[in-house]
């Protein structure tokens, strides 16, 4: 597997003025090796379990919004970033781009590691585990990111609670 980072684009369905960067794995491809048992254990896979194909990552801007417009909320508005001059919306959007980088190193995608000897209940269990991780996952990044870059500063919740924040 390997992570892709596409040039920014335009994406008309996206509310105006605003900005998504997008993690995608869609796709990812899960090759799933066939077993052959004998009772109740497994005593050889045809092949070897793999997790291929390219994450891909881009920052999507929608009608009337652009890199250099101020940061409605989060990234771009802490105390911090004002005083760096980091208020942008792109600036913002980058900060989802290194967090999905983060996310990727610091938590690996799951893992299946069968083996010949284990039981067929076992087997299962264990594919039903992973597969639940692996779709989960898509998820946990984008609540990471949010989390680091959407709920810091003027928080996206108060943003669409109360408004743009007042100067």
């Amino acid at each position: 597997m390997y992570v892709e980072i596409l040039e920014d684009t335009t994406n008309p369905d996206l509310a105006t003025g605003t900005a998504k960067t997008s993690f995608s794995p869609e796709t990812v491809q899960l090759v799933m090796p066939e077993y052959e048992f004998v009772g109740h254990k497994i005593t050889k896979f045809d092949g070897k379990f793999e997790l291929k194909g390219k994450i891909t990552i881009q920052t999507a801007y929608g009608p009337g919004a652009k890199a250099t417009d101020l940061s409605g909320y989060g990234r771009g508005t802490t105390p911090e970033d004002e005083k760096n001059g980091d208020v942008t919306l792109g600036f913002h959007e980058s900060c989802h781009r290194e967090d999905f980088l983060e996310y990727l190193r610091t938590h690996p995608f799951p893992e299946f590691s069968p083996r010949v000897g284990m039981l067929v209940v076992q087997y299962q269990a264990a594919d039903r585990k992973f597969q639940s991780e692996f779709r989960k996952y898509p998820q946990d990044i984008n609540d990471y990111s949010a989390k680091r870059t959407d709920e810091v500063g003027y928080k996206e919740s108060q943003y669409d609670k109360y408004g743009p924040r007042k100067p």
